[in-house]
């Protein structure tokens, strides 16, 4: 994990501090979103990898240390856990493609896809201190890490979709149905999934 945030960061620093500007910055956002005209480039994609791997072990850990058994032990574990999270979170990403591919709004879908994808390589940076925490510290101190975890990454999924708001306002309202279907269907039925999951 950490090496592989060390060579994404020594070859894509630009890309890196750019990911942290937007996510503090609505307007670079849409700057840097209006740079990648002919698609997301890979250093994006790369950094958005790092966060999948480090979703998957946060989740492995969490799994862990509540001793739930969902997956073997071990490397295995970890690889199914990593597995089960990016396909779950891929899945999320082809929706929000394919709602932009059936009805007319291409251009707020792919501006909120490269939303999510910006935040998740926020949260993926986030999570690497968090995964060596969890993974390392004292059993007394791991519930204490899990709220403060926890507490960090709901404020940062509430911030990443108050922007999702900010893009989708033209719709919200003449369109509350649509809205309401694909808070459910989107947002809501992932977050149930991986609880089904664990």
């Amino acid at each position: 994990m950490l090496v592989l945030l060390a060579l994404l960061a020594s070859l894509f620093r630009t890309t890196l501090n750019k990911s942290f500007q937007a996510f503090f910055n609505d307007n670079l956002l849409g700057q840097i979103y209006r740079e990648q005209s002919s698609g997301i480039n890979s250093p994006y994609l790369l950094f958005y990898g790092l966060f999948l791997i480090n979703a998957g072990i946060t989740v492995f850990l969490l799994l862990r240390h509540y001793k739930i058994s969902a997956l073997p032990t071990g490397l295995a574990g970890i690889f199914g856990t990593i597995l089960v999270i990016s396909g779950v979170l891929l899945l999320k990403l082809l929706v929000l493609w394919l709602i932009g591919t059936i009805y007319p709004v291409e251009k707020e879908a792919k501006l909120y896809r490269f939303t999510v994808i910006i935040f998740s390589i926020v949260t993926g940076i986030v999570l690497v201190p968090a995964n060596i925490l969890l993974a390392y510290a004292p059993a007394t101190v791991v519930p204490y890490l899990i709220y403060g975890i926890g507490g960090t990454l709901v404020i940062i999924y509430l911030l990443r979709s108050l922007r999702g708001i900010l893009i989708a306002n033209r719709f919200l309202l003449f369109h509350k149905f649509h809205f309401l279907l694909y808070i459910c269907t989107v947002e809501i039925a992932p977050v149930f999934i991986l609880f089904k999951f664990i």
